[in-house]
């Protein structure tokens, strides 16, 4: 039937020609005998104009995955020319339709009908039900200057770009309807002579073809008088730029009723134009910002609620400004969000604290990452407005400093011309904003040196290139630790970004235990350098030990103690004096205070002359009649004893002068008071719960120090002359000594809880 609606005489032959010769071939490869047949379903597609059109789509594909896949018939890295050309010559030798499809090349009718089928069998395979054979044919050929080549590289060599533009209109049209859908809006041909005086009224982009060129009106603008410039089909391109804004539209966002459905298409129509190679597709970024709007919206509300504030947002009302995805300043966003905020908070019924809220944040920065790609000389005012703005900008400023990189191609100068930034006048700006910022907390300047010093650590991709670094970049280290600190522009920045690298080489390079002439020489450097900061450098490198051992600081004393590195000993020997006077400090000693603290630190001065035996004499006499003497004197041996848990050294003059004063301890402390003043000088002994090591906690020593405060206070209670409640728990009535304490205890004083029934 198709065969017959042709009335073209000259149509009409080559058609038949064409069927008979596929019927023909058809008999041929049959078989004349069968012995065993299988049912094979065969999925029928309707209104194909060719025969054998499945055959020939087989043929196309495999030409297809022969230029797209290694392998030995062609070099996939040719241009794309010389690739269309083999598979041009591949398709002429191999085609279904034999010497035919010469015929079909040549004569633009058969070609519609061969392209049609080809098209028809793509939409039956991936599954397209919202797009017609004759909107994705139309889509794909409507530019007039297209060549037969040029029509079938979608299906000779981007195949798979085919399939992503195909299913980004579907998602599109099913969106949007297809009846609000009309390439004739958007494509014109114009003489020369109109160029100047064509504007574009409407709401889409308007392709213009004039003489062989292109040009294009964005909505609402002028036409260009500069050419359309497109690495694929301009027709193509400014059709995807209609479907964004059709989706944007207030028309369409009016009648939706489902803002999930809506998020979802805006974020399938994102990814698949970001998977297109050929296609630059200029309003992408305004549908990202409606991307992000919708999605944070319903980050805080739920579906319903978000859809509401959504429409209210963009759709106009009165006295209120349309969301479009554009603002003219930087200032604007920072309105437009708080507007947004306020929408929020009155859905939510106030329920939300939307203060440093996470989505809101990102939404801002993704706003003003959009603004600084449309005004790209601004970047310093966008790093100024994150710096001083009282929200947590920063924690999101990654893609603005992504873009900054990408505009004055920061990383790969910092690589390759690292010692002349100052005299590089396309980062003149960037120094001037960080060499006039004064702002305490420095947050720009920190992440700065974090993106530089991520990048620069990506270039050392192995082991080997580690000590290669250390000494090529050796000179250039000395320099900059010598090196004058005023500057603190963008080379100072560098600097640091820098020196984190190398020192965290040096580190690795040490944990590596790495006995090479350059460590020498790096050690001999830092152990010279005692500058503020060189020790800053210093402490940086042991904390890199640290992480790289997975220790803390006072294993890491243990490994480095007995290694060549002078530097670091040097570091750790005052680090022991610090941790002594530190530990000391953390201790809690009993101490006299109030009226018994002059009595101590008189008793403490006297004490540490061991030589004046008579004025030792004296103390104990005193210590004989007055109690806060006698307690004060007995809590400096104690204060003695302490130090065997920091150092585990013994006294030997205090042991000597206890033991010269023997008579006169017995006759003032009795021979309890003695025995403890001894063995406070000598540790006590091992089995000893008072016997005190390194090992102890200092809660545990805090418990041994107060139940010998006790004891002191009981010893010093015998000064008193007479018995007291006190004195009586060490003294009998006499204040002498016990024979024997267990029945002291038992019968002399009262020790509820202490004593059995």
């Amino acid at each position: 039937m198709f065969l017959m609606s042709k009335k073209n005489d000259i149509i009409y032959e080559n058609l038949k020609s064409i069927w008979f010769d596929c019927l023909k071939l058809t008999f041929e490869s049959m078989e004349q005998t069968f012995t065993y047949m299988n049912t094979i379903e065969i999925s029928l597609i309707f209104d194909l104009h060719l025969p054998r059109a499945r055959f020939e789509r087989e043929i196309i594909r495999q030409i297809n995955e022969m230029i797209t896949k290694p392998n030995e018939n062609i070099d996939i890295n040719l241009p794309h020319d010389q690739l269309l050309r083999f598979a041009m010559e591949k398709l002429r030798s191999t085609s279904i339709y034999g010497k035919n499809i010469e015929n079909i090349l040549d004569n633009l009718e058969l070609f519609e009908h061969y392209y049609h089928d080809q098209i028809a069998i793509i939409l039956d395979e991936i599954r397209i039900d919202h797009l017609t054979v004759s909107f994705a044919q139309r889509l794909l050929t409507s530019n007039p200057t297209l060549t037969v080549e040029d029509k079938l590289k979608h299906l000779l060599l981007y195949h798979n770009e085919l399939i992503e533009l195909l299913h980004l209109f579907e998602i599109g049209i099913e969106l949007i309807g297809k009846e609000n859908w009309n390439f004739d809006e958007q494509f014109y041909i114009y003489d020369m002579t109109k160029i100047t005086s064509i504007n574009n009224s409407s709401n889409l982009y308007i392709l213009a073809q004039i003489e062989q060129q292109f040009y294009q009106a964005p909505p609402q603008q002028s036409l260009s008088d500069k050419s359309y410039e497109c690495a694929g089909d301009p027709f193509i391109e400014t059709s995807l730029m209609n479907l964004i804004e059709l989706l944007l539209s207030s028309s369409i966002i009016d009648r939706m009723d489902n803002i999930a459905q809506l998020s979802t298409t805006y974020s399938l129509i994102v990814q698949g134009v970001l998977a297109l190679d050929h296609y630059n597709v200029n309003n992408l970024e305004k549908l990202r910002s409606f991307d992000s709007l919708v999605r944070c919206i319903m980050d805080l509300l739920s579906n319903d609620r978000a859809l509401i504030v959504f429409k209210n947002i963009c759709l106009p009302h009165q006295n209120s400004t349309v969301f479009n995805g554009n603002f003219p300043t930087y200032d604007t966003i920072h309105v437009f969000i708080n507007r947004l905020s306020e929408m929020i908070k009155i859905e939510s019924k106030n329920s939300l604290n939307l203060l440093n809220c996470r989505s809101l944040l990102k939404l801002e920065m993704e706003f003003l990452k959009n603004w600084l790609i449309d005004h790209s000389e601004q970047y310093c005012t966008v790093l100024e407005h994150i710096n001083k703005s009282d929200k947590n900008l920063w924690f999101y400023s990654a893609k603005i400093f992504k873009y900054i990189d990408q505009k004055l191609h920061l990383m790969s100068i910092i690589k390759t011309r690292m010692t002349e930034l100052s005299s590089i006048s396309e980062l003149e700006n960037l120094d001037q904003y960080f060499y006039q910022s004064n702002d305490k907390k420095q947050k720009i300047e920190c992440i700065m040196i974090n993106r530089i010093y991520v990048s620069l650590m990506s270039f050392i991709t192995d082991e080997d290139m580690i000590e290669k670094y250390l000494i090529d970049y050796y000179d250039y280290f000395r320099e900059n630790i010598y090196s004058n600190k005023s500057n603190h522009g963008l080379s100072m920045i560098v600097s640091i970004a820098w020196l984190k690298v190398y020192t965290e080489m040096y580190a690795y390079s040490l944990s590596r235990d790495n006995h090479s002439m350059i460590m020498e020489d790096i050690d001999k450097l830092l152990t010279e350098d005692q500058s503020k900061f060189g020790l800053t450098l210093k402490i940086y490198i042991i904390k890199q030990l640290c992480q790289m051992y997975h220790i803390k600081l006072e294993e890491l004393y243990d490994i480095f103690v007995n290694r060549n590195c002078y530097w670091i000993k040097e570091i750790f020997s005052r680090y022991s004096q610090q941790q002594g006077h530190k530990f000391k400090q953390n201790i809690i000693l009993p101490t006299p205070l109030f009226e018994g603290s002059q009595e101590y630190i008189n008793m403490n001065k006297t004490l540490d002359n061991n030589e004046l035996v008579y004025e030792m004499k004296n103390l104990i006499e005193r210590c004989s009649n007055n109690q806060h003497a006698s307690y004060c004197f007995i809590m400096t041996f104690v204060h003695h004893y302490v130090n065997f848990y920091t150092t585990n050294k013994c006294n030997d003059d205090h042991v000597q002068l206890i033991e010269k004063l023997q008579t006169d301890l017995n006759k003032c402390f009795e021979p309890i008071g003695y025995k403890l003043l001894v063995l406070l000088c000598q540790n006590f002994s091992v089995d000893s719960y008072y016997h005190l090591n390194q090992t102890m906690s200092l809660d545990m020593l805090h418990r041994r120090l107060l139940a010998l405060n006790i004891v002191a206070i009981f010893l010093s209670f015998k000064a008193y002359k007479n018995s007291t409640f006190l004195s009586s728990i060490l003294f009998d009535e006499r204040l002498k000594m016990p024979k024997n304490y267990v029945e002291h205890l038992e019968n002399s004083i009262c020790l509820p809880s202490l004593i059995s029934n």
